[in-house]
């Protein structure tokens, strides 16, 4: 997904604004990881979150593999400075089927203190339970209009970015 309409001139947005934190001898914020079901997903994701207020740096994957290398730093995210671990990741769906659940194990594996919330379109009970089963930190129910969405991404920036630290 490296040469989409997604990602920006840089994987994690702006080269000036990574600049400008490394300048300060700060290290780049950790983004979020969205790791969604195609690209169109990802672009939509990408808008509504930053209409919700997100303002973190936002790194995308499709897929179980190209997720599996980002945390493994392996093929184009092998520079930890360029794709540092994720704060959160977001794994945006739209039914958690078993690959959804075994990304979440793998993920887990790789590091314990990552926060994983699941946006999928399944309200199915039995999604719910796998999803937390398998580490999910939060599932939460994708919804059908763009301006829910909008509203239910503000509600994970209050509690995700904002409150929970």
């Amino acid at each position: 997904m490296a040469n989409d309409s997604v990602r920006t001139s840089h994987p994690l947005g702006d080269p000036l604004e990574l600049a400008a934190v490394r300048a300060e001898g700060g290290v780049a914020l950790d983004p979020i990881l969205i790791v969604a079901d195609s690209e169109q997903e990802a672009l939509l994701l990408k808008v509504a979150l930053r209409v919700a207020g997100v303002q973190t740096r936002l790194v995308f994957t499709t897929g179980h593999t190209e997720t599996v290398d980002y945390f493994c730093r392996v093929t184009e995210y092998a520079d930890p400075t360029l794709y540092p671990l994720p704060r959160i990741v977001l794994l945006y769906t739209q039914i958690l089927a078993q690959s959804g659940v075994d990304l979440i194990k793998q993920i887990n594996r790789t590091s314990k203190d990552l926060a994983i919330a699941v946006v999928a379109g399944s309200a199915a009970e039995n999604h719910i339970e796998n999803a937390y089963a398998s580490g999910a930190s939060c599932y939460l129910r994708k919804p059908e209009k763009p301006d829910d969405l909008v509203e239910l991404l503000r509600n994970f920036r209050s509690f995700w970015l904002e409150t929970k630290r």
